[in-house]
C-alpha cells in the first residue's frame, strides 16, 4: 500500500549549539514519512537498496520504507516481538532477527506485505526462565552481530538488571559481553574502529570501550556523556555515529534527538521531534546525510495521544550537514564464507563442460566448488583439488584460464607490514604465479612476486600480458602447446604518466589494446601494448577499481569490480564502494574468457 508522505510543516527544527565552521545551520527540517505504527525501533539503512528497515516491536512486525516512493511494506513475524532486524550480508532475501529471546534468520525480500514469512532459529540468549526479551542491536565491521536484551515491561515498569549484551559471531555462539544491564540499548562504532560505544538506558549514560576490531574484545569502560548533569528530559535510547565522531542519540520521553562531542562531553545539537518517546536514530540516504528517526506510540494515554498523534511515525531529519557511516550487514555462513576454512577467495572460474562447477583459489588451496548460481546458498560441496606455497604465509590473488584450458593463478603474503609512514603494506616478494594444467600439478613459472595481478593473452596466442609490480605490466612470448612463456619486456610503465593509483585487474580487446584497473585511481585506463601509449581513461565513483573484464551479448560491455573493503574515512562516505559497474559506449568488444578443462574430475 502506498503511504503518502507528509511534511511535519509547523516545525523545522530546533537548535541550540548546532554550529559548523563558525555558521549556524538554519535549513535544518524534520518530514514525517510514514504512517504512526506502535513501538517503532530499530532503523537500519539498507545502502544496497537504498531502503530503511525498521522494526514495530510489540506488534511483531519487520517494516521497509522506501524513501523514493514513501512505500512502506510488512513482514509480520509470529515467533514473538522483533527488537531488530539486519540484513545478511550477500543476500538479497534475509535478515537476521532478533524475536523474543532467539535469534532467527528471516526470508522476505521487502518487495510486498507478508503475513506469514519463513523462519529459522539460529541461537538463543539469556536462559529459558529469564522475563526477558531482545532490544536494541547493530553489526560491527566484521560482520559480528551486537545485541541486547531488557527486562518485560509489566505494568509500565521494567525490572533492573535482567538484561545483557552479546556478541554473535558467524559461529551463531552467542559470547555475553556485558551484564548485568537493565535497557541494553544504542550502539555505535566510531570511524577508526577503535571504540564501541553503548547505552544501558536506565543509568542515563553513554559508555565507552576500546574496542579490538579483529576480535571483538572490548576493555576500559569510561562515561562519554551523562544526561543526569543536563537538564534534559528522558532516557538516552537508540544511537547513531556521524563521520565527525559526535554521537546522535535519541530521547525516549525527551521529544528530541540530541547531538554529543563524546571527546567533550558537549551537547552540540538538539532537534525537536513531535513525538515523546524518540526510539532511535540512523543516517540514510545515497549520501548519508537524512537522519532517520523512529518513535513510539505504544501505550500512551488519550492525552498524549492527542498532543502527538504522530506517535509511532518515522521521520527524516535534513539540512543538518553531517554524514553518517555506512551500516554493516551480519556475516553468515554463504558461498563466501562456505570456503573460509581455507581462507580468502580470490578468483573464481566455470569449469569447461559443467554447468554448476568452478575452480576456486581459496586461501593457499585451488578448490572445486559446486553452485548452479540460480540462487544463494548457505552451504556448497567444496573439494580441495591442491595447495599452494607450502613453505610461506600467503593467500591466492588474481588468476585466468589460457586459451588451451590451462589455469593461471597468483598469490601473495596475507601479512601486512607497517611502512614509514604509518600505513600498512603487504609484505613483498612473498608470493608466486603458478600455472595447472589438467593434471593438477601446481607448476611455478614466475617467482617471487609481490602481488600476483592481472593476466590476459593477446588473440594470436603468441604473448601473454601480467602484471605484478603495481607500476608495469610485463609480456612474455607464450607458446600455447606446451605453456611455456619467455623473453620478458615491460611494454608499459605507469610511473611515466601522471596517473595515480596501481595496476591491477586487467583484460584485452580483440584490437589487442588491454584494459586494467587502477587502484586507487579512481579509473580504468586502455593501453595500446605496441606503443605503451594511454588510448582513454574512464572515470568511476569508486576509488579502489580492481578489476575488469568484458561481457554481454555482443561482449561490448566492460563490467567493472570495485572494493568497500578497508576503506579510509573519505571513502567511507561513497555507498558505491564495493560495487560492480558496466561501461557502455567503448565501441570495443572484448575476447571470450577461457574454462578450465578439468580432465581428472
Amino acid at each position: 500500500m502506498r503511504r503518502a508522505i507528509c511534511k511535519y510543516v509547523s516545525l523545522v527544527c530546533i537548535l541550540v549549539a548546532l554550529v559548523h565552521g563558525g555558521q549556524a545551520r538554519k535549513n535544518v527540517k524534520v518530514e514525517k514519512v510514514t504512517d504512526t505504527y506502535g513501538l517503532s525501533e530499530g532503523p537500519h539503512w539498507d545502502h544496497r537498496t537504498q531502503k530503511l528497515y525498521f522494526v514495530d516491536i510489540y506488534n511483531q512486525y519487520v517494516r521497509r520504507l522506501d524513501p523514493a516512493t514513501g512505500v512502506v511494506t510488512s513482514a509480520y513475524i509470529d515467533h514473538g516481538t522483533v527488537g531488530v532486524a539486519v540484513p545478511v550480508d550477500d543476500s538479497v532475501d534475509q535478515l537476521i532477527v532478533g524475536s523474543g529471546k532467539d535469534v532467527i534468520l528471516v526470508t522476505w525480500d521487502g518487495e510486498s506485505n507478508k503475513s506469514k514469512v519463513p523462519v529459522k532459529v539460529l541461537c538463543s540468549v539469556d536462559s529459558p526462565e529469564a522475563q526477558t526479551r531482545i532490544n536494541d542491536g547493530k553489526v560491527d565491521s566484521a560482520g559480528r552481530f551486537w545485541l541486547g536484551t531488557m527486562g518485560n515491561e509489566v505494568n509500565g515498569q521494567i525490572a533492573s538488571n535482567l538484561g545483557t549484551l552479546y556478541r554473535v559471531d558467524d559461529d551463531l555462539e552467542p559470547k555475553k559481553k556485558i551484564s548485568p544491564v537493565t535497557i541494553s540499548n544504542g550502539l555505535a562504532w566510531n570511524i577508526e574502529d577503535d571504540t564501541l560505544y553503548y547505552i544501558d538506558s536506565t543509568p542515563r549514560q553513554v559508555a565507552a570501550y576500546d574496542y579490538n576490531p579483529n576480535n571483538g574484545t572490548i576493555s576500559n569502560k569510561r562515561i562519554v556523556f551523562d544526561l543526569n548533569k543536563t537538564d534534559l528530559k528522558g532516557l538516552p535510547d537508540g544511537m547513531t555515529i556521524d563521520t565527525d565522531g559526535n554521537l546522535w542519540i535519541a530521547l525516549f520521553g525527551g521529544s528530541r534527538v540530541i547531538c554529543v562531542d563524546p571527546k567533550t562531553k558537549k551537547v552540540l545539537c538538539k532537534v525537536e521531534i513531535p513525538a515523546e518517546n524518540v526510539t532511535s536514530v540512523a543516517f540514510g540516504g545515497p549520501l548519508l546525510d537524512t537522519l532517520y528517526v523512529t518513535t513510539s506510540g505504544f501505550n500512551i494515554s488519550a492525552e498524549q495521544r492527542q498532543a502527538t498523534p504522530y506517535a509511532g511515525a518515522i521521520f527524516a531529519v535534513t539540512g543538518l550537514e553531517v554524514r553518517g557511516l555506512l551500516a554493516n550487514s551480519f556475516t553468515m555462513i554463504d558461498f563466501h564464507n562456505a570456503l573460509s576454512e581455507h581462507g580468502n577467495i580470490g578468483v573464481a572460474i566455470p569449469v569447461a563442460g559443467m554447468i554448476d562447477k568452478f575452480v576456486a583459489g581459496a586461501g593457499k588451496d585451488v578448490v572445486l566448488v559446486t553452485w548452479d548460481g540460480k540462487s544463494n546458498k548457505s552451504n556448497v560441496p567444496v573439494k580441495v583439488l591442491f595447495s599452494l606455497d607450502s613453505q610461506v604465509s600467503t593467500r591466492t590473488y588474481d588468476g585466468k584460464v589460457d586459451p588451451t584450458g590451462r589455469l593461471w593463478i597468483g598469490t601473495m603474503s596475507d601479512k601486512v607490514a607497517m611502512t614509514d609512514m604509518n600505513k600498512m603494506a603487504v609484505i613483498p616478494k612473498q608470493g608466486s604465479l603458478y600455472r595447472i594444467n589438467d593434471d593438477l600439478k601446481p607448476e611455478k613459472k614466475i617467482s617471487p612476486v609481490t602481488i600476483s595481478n592481472g593476466l590476459a593473452w593477446n588473440r594470436q596466442h603468441s604473448l601473454m600480458y601480467y602484471i605484478d609490480t603495481l607500476t608495469q605490466i610485463v609480456a612474455y612470448d607464450y607458446s600455447p602447446n606446451n605453456g611455456t612463456i619467455s623473453n620478458k619486456k615491460i611494454i608499459f610503465d605507469l610511473n611515466r604518466t601522471n596517473l595515480k593509483g596501481l595496476l591491477d585487474g586487467m583484460t584485452i580487446d580483440t584490437n589487442g589494446n588491454i584494459w586494467i584497473a587502477l587502484f586507487g585511481g579512481s579509473r580504468v585506463i586502455g593501453v595500446r601494448p605496441k606503443t605503451g601509449t594511454v588510448l582513454c581513461k574512464v572515470e568511476l565513483p569508486v576509488k579502489n577499481v580492481i578489476s575488469a573484464t568484458f561481457g554481454g551479448p555482443l561482449l561490448d560491455t566492460l563490467y567493472v569490480t570495485t572494493t568497500g573493503y578497508i576503506l579510509d574515512k573519505e571513502q567511507i562516505l561513497n555507498p558505491q564502494a564495493g560495487a560492480v559497474f558496466a561501461i557502455k559506449g567503448l565501441e570495443v568488444r572484448g575476447v571470450p574468457d577461457n574454462m578450465f578443462k578439468l580432465a581428472k574430475y
